[in-house]
């Protein structure tokens, strides 16, 4: 709502040439990171839900989002760990497996990257002594995401959470035999990312 509200004003704006777009990935990941950095946070401003968290022993889910997250209590005796899953569509095996309950475990999932309301949510529980983990592809995404779990970024510069990373690495999959397959990438790995990899990842991923 914020975006579709800004862009009018945008493309009244004497500075703004004609015929460009304000294109939602550039408002919603730099324009909006950039203003909150000079201004503060924007009052009322909230994500919606992008995943799920799912309990165990009670099978109740909540969606991962601002005012979801800011609202959670976390229940008393039901789990003691929480595990963030990059791929939504892996909580259909992980819930016949019983994961959840074998491990006194809440299971976070969702598409991709942490949305902020998930590292609060960790950021939350490392507060309370619940242990904290991440699983993700054997890719510079997946090791990304889990740097983005633990570590200040541009959006979020005082997050520094404990978070266990259980992830497949690229020598996990060479020992099991795994298919590699190629990829492209359209700009530079992130340095944080490229100063830890091992001489094999280099070999994949450079």
């Amino acid at each position: 709502d914020l975006y579709y509200a800004t862009r009018p004003l945008v493309y009244k704006h004497r500075d703004w040439e004609d015929g460009k777009e304000l294109q939602y990935s550039y408002f919603s990941q730099t324009l909006l990171t950039e203003y909150q950095e000079r201004h503060g946070l924007i009052p009322g401003l909230w994500r919606d839900p992008r995943g799920s968290l799912h309990e165990p022993h009670t099978g109740r889910s909540i969606g991962l989002g601002t005012i979801e997250v800011a609202n959670y209590e976390f229940p008393e005796y039901t789990f003691d760990k929480i595990l963030y899953v990059e791929k939504e569509g892996e909580w259909p095996k992980l819930q016949a497996a019983r994961l959840a309950e074998r491990y006194d475990m809440a299971i976070a999932s969702a598409k991709g990257y942490p949305v902020e309301a998930v590292r609060e949510l960790f950021a939350r529980a490392e507060g309370g002594d619940y242990q904290l983990f991440v699983f993700h592809d054997a890719d510079i995404d997946g090791y990304n995401i889990a740097h983005v779990m633990r570590e200040a970024t541009r959006r979020m510069p005082h997050h520094n959470v404990d978070v266990v990373d259980i992830g497949l690495t690229v020598a996990d999959a060479v020992d099991l035999g795994l298919d590699s397959e190629p990829f492209n990438r359209k700009k530079d790995m992130p340095w944080r990312t490229r100063r830890r990899l091992t001489q094999l990842e280099r070999e994949y991923f450079i």
